[in-house]
């Protein structure tokens, strides 16, 4: 019989530390919850101390994030148990599964959403899979990883999770960012275009203007037309900016060299 899972619990609010204990404890017989911290430094602590299978980490606490814990720990090299991100606050979605984290819950927590991240919790680690960033829920990587396949979306409501070769290119509009995918989904985010490119710039994404980011993948065709102007798959014809032409032209130049 394998031994039940090494549990801790980072959380800075004594009733929520209590309450994830509890339930845990109740309706998770494969887990054991071996220690509890409620800050930074002392989560740092027992991650070295007690080296968990899986550490349900809040994001705000008094000393710092959760974020920099994960930082701290040197997660991005290892990658040495799994994340599942506790908090009240949707805006930290993407920073989260940022972090390749393996699941997301928002507080109030509720007990059936917990009983299905603890269900797929059970079937990944019994199935001896190396621990590290969970395929299904995969946004951006830390550096030097592989390059990202899948992004969380923040949307009304959560998010939706998108494969990033679907994503044909993004529309600022005003705060908030209209997703267009190659099925002609499209999707509208809260979230700016700033905060996109931020996210996505090293990933095969460029932004041509303030009001446009594409992915490189799906350009069919250049034109010096109106000034500048590139087409996506489906047909969609965008205007490049002057000042981000020049970069534009070479990053081609260097992906498809003239003999």
């Amino acid at each position: 019989m394998m031994p039940p899972f090494k549990t801790v619990i980072i959380e800075d609010h004594p009733d929520t530390q209590e309450l994830l204990l509890n339930l845990i404890s109740k309706y998770g017989p494969d887990y054991e919850v071996v220690a509890r911290a409620e800050n930074v430094q002392q989560g740092v602590h027992i991650i070295s101390s007690y080296q968990p299978d899986i550490v349900f980490l809040d994001i705000q606490m008094p000393d710092g994030t959760g974020f920099d814990l994960l930082q701290n720990v040197n997660y991005g090299a290892n990658n040495a148990f799994e994340i599942v991100f506790v908090t009240a606050h949707e805006q930290f979605a993407i920073n989260a599964f940022k972090f390749a984290a393996f699941d997301y819950l928002l507080k109030p927590i509720r007990l059936d959403e917990l009983q299905k991240t603890l269900d797929r919790l059970s079937k990944k680690l019994r199935r001896a899979i190396p621990q590290g960033p969970s395929p299904d829920l995969l946004s951006e990587h830390l550096p030097g990883l592989q390059r990202a396949e899948k992004m969380a979306v923040p949307c009304q409501g959560g998010f939706e999770i998108i494969k990033l070769k679907q994503l044909v290119f993004l529309q600022s509009d005003r705060n908030y960012t209209m997703l267009h995918l190659d099925s002609d989904k499209k999707i509208i985010s809260s979230r700016t275009l700033k905060v996109f490119d931020e996210l996505l710039n090293q990933h095969g994404f460029f932004r041509i203007h303030q009001s446009f980011l594409i992915n490189l993948d799906q350009v069919i065709k250049y034109s010096r037309q109106n000034g500048g102007e590139i087409t996506m798959k489906g047909g969609a014809i965008l205007p490049i900016a002057l000042r981000r032409k020049e970069t534009f032209l070479n990053i081609f130049k260097h992906l498809f060299p003239r003999k």
